[in-house]
């Protein structure tokens, strides 16, 4: 029976057709080929799309040999419904190609790692998924390419020996936290004409966004500045970045003229003037301590350090600033110099490459593996506060139907409308995600047991049910969305509560669809 409804045949039709005449016109000759494989003895597996079913779904068909006593007398074989799967993974396809996109617009080199696990779960490696023209060029890797030992001499930094894979796996476990390495040196650093630069390393999924940019010129201009205070002056005024002078007591006592670039003063409005004046007052402090005690303390140039400026305008802008100090014959510091230069479109992009990473692009929510991250936590954190969170698995109906028949700007209109109610009758403490094509995920803190889980994911229906203006056409279509809930028990995985409610969403989606079902 389950077999004729994914034909989309009646019982009476279906003796005596031609498999082959079901499926598209470009999946036949996979048809003939697992059949052929099955009659000589061998099982076959092969996807395909249905030409006679609304919407021309995908199936999985497994062939092999049906055995009658010692004779092999005919084929037999399964039909699997993956439609949804194929569905998920090119909305994964897509989200991908969009975050490789901005990588490849980008000037700076930026490479995308994921990590790579032995048996143990461990990260054994990393394997190179996106690089833009810049960062191939730099370390000689190619998409597709293992990373092995490559970045190694790249992240040298001093006599430090830690290796890159063990750098790159600590920030893909560490749940967040960044790896910064700054002014770092390619090849003999001493020689004149040797390049540094500064390494970033943020958390992507299952693996990490690397970038980094030439620092060569800051570097030098660091160096220059033993030098006598007319040549730097004139290196200063040369270049984009911002170099002021300060004294011991952060008073500012001179500025290259490149500060009307970035923040929009005139250098004789900030002369005389302390420079935590113009400093954000959420960065003081962190300014403070890594930017002038860690420099002083230890005597030389401090990593860049990331500060918002307030601009004459009145925004605030986002910068990078390096300190070195100039010390008299008795070591006692006489001066400090600040270079400082512009960091907002790098602070954008990797706000953005995050929203990307964790969001999906049409509805602007969570992703699945954000969801599911989020879940993860909440489970390991405070296990207590899972029992009696109800989960929602909700599958729009007739979302391909919608597709196929009015085009994908009107489907995308039925996602986009079907999540603003959701989020309009949920409250504020409630997850709300795009877990693929047409499903959505929900969980409920404290949903109050499962009545009223019930009345809320009703109240769901009876809102998704409201037809759907398509403003490019125009008309409107019917709604309708089958749910399935699941209350969290007490020790039961992530995994294991989303699958109960996965199950009987498919129970309400074969039972007539467009109705709630609770989990057993």
């Amino acid at each position: 029976e389950e077999a004729i409804r994914l034909m989309g045949l009646r019982r009476h039709d279906a003796r005596g057709i031609r498999l082959s005449d079901l499926v598209d016109q470009a999946d036949r000759a996979r048809v003939t080929a697992g059949i052929q494989a099955a009659i000589g003895g061998r099982a076959a597996e092969c996807r395909v799309r249905w030409r006679n079913v609304p919407g021309n779904p995908w199936v999985s068909l497994r062939f092999g040999p049906a055995v009658i006593g010692d004779t092999r007398t005919s084929v037999g074989g399964t039909i699997t419904d993956i439609d949804a799967e194929v569905v998920a993974h090119e909305a994964f396809l897509h989200e991908r190609r969009e975050l490789e996109d901005l990588l490849h617009r980008t000037v700076e080199p930026h490479m995308r790692l994921e990590a790579v696990r032995g048996d143990d779960g461990t990260i054994i490696d990393f394997i190179v998924v996106a690089a833009n023209e810049a960062a191939r060029r730099h370390v000689g890797l190619q998409v597709g390419d293992r990373v092995g030992t490559e970045l190694d001499a790249m992240m040298a930094e001093g006599e430090h020996e830690a290796s890159s894979l063990s750098r790159l796996s600590s920030v893909v476990e560490s749940g967040g936290e960044q790896l910064l390495l700054r002014d770092l040196g390619e090849g003999d650093v001493d020689a004149e004409d040797a390049h540094r630069f500064d390494l970033r390393a943020v958390k992507v999924s299952d693996g990490v966004l690397l970038s980094w940019r030439d620092v060569t010129q800051r570097h030098r201009l660091a160096a220059a500045l033993s030098a006598s205070e007319q040549d730097f002056r004139l290196l200063a005024e040369s270049i984009g970045d911002v170099v002021r002078i300060l004294d011991v007591d952060g008073v500012q006592r001179w500025v290259s003229p490149s500060v009307t670039d970035l923040l929009g003063y005139s250098p004789e409005e900030l002369v005389g003037t302390y420079a935590q004046a113009i400093m954000h007052p959420d960065d003081i402090a962190e300014a403070v301590e890594s930017g002038i005690r860690v420099g002083l303390a230890q005597g030389t140039v401090t990593p860049p350090r990331r500060t918002r400026l307030r601009h004459a305008n009145g925004h605030w802008v986002w910068t990078e600033t390096t300190n070195s100090f100039a010390f008299d014959d008795d070591g006692r510091v006489i001066q400090l110099y600040a270079v400082t230069r512009d960091a907002e479109a790098a602070v954008q992009a990797e706000a953005e490459l995050q929203r990307l990473a964790r969001t999906d692009p049409l509805t602007g929510l969570l992703n699945r593996s954000s969801m599911i991250d989020r879940l993860n936590r909440l489970a390991a954190d405070h296990p207590a506060q899972t029992v009696g969170t109800a989960v929602l698995f909700c599958d729009l109906d007739d979302l391909k139907t919608i597709n196929d028949t009015l085009g994908h700007a009107a489907g995308d209109a039925v996602i986009v409308t079907a999540t603003q109610r959701i989020s309009d009758l949920l409250a504020h403490t409630a997850l709300l995600a795009r877990f693929g094509g047409d499903e959505l995920l929900i969980a409920i803190p404290d949903a109050g047991g499962s009545g009223a889980a019930m009345d809320i994911a009703e109240s769901l229906r009876a809102a998704l049910a409201q037809p759907t203006p398509i403003p490019t056409i125009p008309t409107e279509v019917a709604g309708g969305v089958s749910i399935g809930v699941a209350l969290w028990r007490l020790g039961e995985s992530v995994d294991q509560v989303i699958s109960r409610a996965d199950q009987a969403m498919y129970e309400a989606k074969t039972t007539g669809r467009n109705r709630v079902i609770l989990a057993s």
